[in-house]
């Protein structure tokens, strides 16, 4: 092979690999550009979120919310709809005054810790929820409502200084009221299938 050939055809592969490798470096630069900028951005969107939160997000002053499937549902203030949020931002509605839990998910009330200001719960539905040991943490608790719950001891409501009134719509529970020194309501529509027995 003459030198001639074989210059020329090292040029060609020069120019053909080197014209490749180029080609990747301008493409790994662009790459790297647009990984920055995506990072900005989000930054940039992890402030405006958590700036969000802080302004229109009031947690500390929301008074009523409920839980339904791990999520947290507030009433929007003209009454039309809810917002929603995640259930782990509960540590933040440390105002609430009143929720209604339906979830069957739940198998104890201990995230109730985060809402030492409830006067009034609802539990409703929660199929999973045997133990209610954790309202008795709740120092102004002045009403539970109960609906349809396993509930296996209700004794812990007597450790409940404020509690005024228990309304129960399950019949198993209302042997269990008489253990108690606590005003109770039985539910209209409960009240009519006990008279009808």
């Amino acid at each position: 092979m003459d030198i001639d050939r074989l210059t020329n055809m090292i040029e060609r592969v020069d120019e053909y690999f080197g014209g490749k490798v180029r080609d990747l470096e301008k493409q790994i630069k662009e790459l790297n550009s647009q990984l920055e900028e995506m990072k900005k951005r989000e930054e940039e969107m992890k402030k405006n979120e958590i700036a969000w939160l802080d302004q229109v997000c009031y947690f500390k002053d929301i008074q009523s919310a409920s839980i339904h499937d791990n999520v947290i549902l507030v009433p929007n203030e003209n009454k039309k709809g809810f917002t929603e949020f995640p259930f782990e931002f509960l540590n933040k509605f440390s105002g609430l005054i009143r929720l209604d839990i339906s979830d069957n998910n739940i198998t104890n009330l201990n995230f109730l810790k985060f809402c030492p200001n409830l006067k009034y719960i609802h539990l409703d539905n929660c199929e999973n929820l045997v133990y209610i040991f954790a309202l008795t943490k709740l120092p102004y608790l002045e009403e539970v409502k109960i609906n349809y719950l396993p509930i296996v001891d209700l004794k812990p409501l007597k450790n409940c200084k404020l509690l005024k009134n228990i309304i129960i719509n399950f019949i198993d529970l209302i042997d269990k009221l008489d253990e108690l020194d606590i005003d109770y309501t039985i539910e209209e529509s409960l009240y009519k299938k006990l008279n009808n027995m």
